[in-house]
């Protein structure tokens, strides 16, 4: 059985470290993903950031320091129906915390730990609440879909009720990009990122995918799109494309900037966080085909 599903209770009040070198050693050498189950409620997109950000990076560098690559699939599920099937999982959690009642027929292993207690607070000022945009937008290359692509990916789902809109970068844009000779073709990471958005949307939501051509992509022509979610490092963006929506007639969107893996990370995982972004991981590719 090399399936493993990860149950936390209180990912915003508790530290899960010591939880995660205890089972982490437990994944096959085989293993190519791991499933993380949030099981209390969050309420909005600041708690959602830094819930993904520390989860990320925690596993993240557990992974690399038990030999696993960039290229192992964590996937990490809020607020969640799980939509797929658990009978072939191995499920692990804290002892002393509760299971949602649905997991306790599976196959469930308690790992003694005590998380210990985060004193940090969330400032949700600039946040958005649980399901209450209509239609959310966020784009991107989405090449070797990493951790921060995920992250922005579940940011745009949680804070979206109905539909989100993806738009993927198209090779046009990208020729100057480094190590292109490793890009992904367009159907590559179309594909991915369907696959991924299908694992963690939610009864009731559907997603569109567009080929992004210019700056603005599909926020430049669909007027009904209500909200962008952004990365920090492309936050100025978002200031161009309600310019452009309001000379075209379209209602400006409300905008949440997601601090993503590589940039402002917790501090005792900055050895790491730097390296993941899709160039990093084209060099690796290129490095292991000995084209470098």
């Amino acid at each position: 059985m090399s399936k493993m599903l990860f149950v936390i209770a209180q990912p915003l009040t508790q530290d899960y470290n010591e939880f995660f070198d205890l089972v982490i050693p437990r994944l096959a050498p085989s293993a190519s993903c791991l499933d993380v189950l949030v099981s209390s409620i969050i309420e909005d997109t600041a708690q959602l950031n830094f819930v993904l950000l520390t989860l990320y990076t925690q596993i993240r560098h557990k992974l690399i320091l038990a030999n696993f690559t960039y290229s192992f699939e964590i996937d990490i599920h809020v607020n969640a129906q799980l939509n797929f099937q658990l009978c072939d999982y191995q499920i692990f959690y804290p002892w002393k915390e509760n299971v949602p009642s649905a997991l306790r027929r599976c196959n469930m292993t308690g790992v003694q730990t005590l998380p210990s207690h985060i004193t940090k607070t969330v400032d949700n000022s600039a946040s958005m609440g649980y399901h209450t945009s209509a239609v959310v937008a966020v784009g991107g290359t989405f090449d070797h879909l990493h951790d921060g692509h995920k992250i922005l990916l579940l940011m745009a789902a949680f804070a979206s009720k109905q539909t989100v809109i993806i738009g993927v970068t198209g090779l046009e844009l990208l020729q100057n990009k480094k190590y292109a000779s490793a890009l992904q073709s367009l159907d590559m990471r179309m594909n991915k990122t369907c696959t991924f958005l299908r694992k963690i949307l939610q009864p009731g939501q559907q997603f569109r995918i567009y080929q992004i051509n210019d700056v603005c992509g599909p926020t430049g022509y669909i007027p009904c799109i209500d909200s962008l979610v952004i990365s920090e490092e492309t936050a100025q963006g978002a200031a161009y494309v309600n310019e452009t929506r309001i000379q075209r007639g379209f209602s400006p969107l409300q905008v949440v900037c997601v601090k993503v893996i590589g940039l402002n990370g917790p501090s005792n995982c900055n050895s790491w966080d730097g390296k993941l972004s899709s160039t990093e991981l084209r060099r690796l590719e290129l490095e292991l085909l000995k084209l470098l």
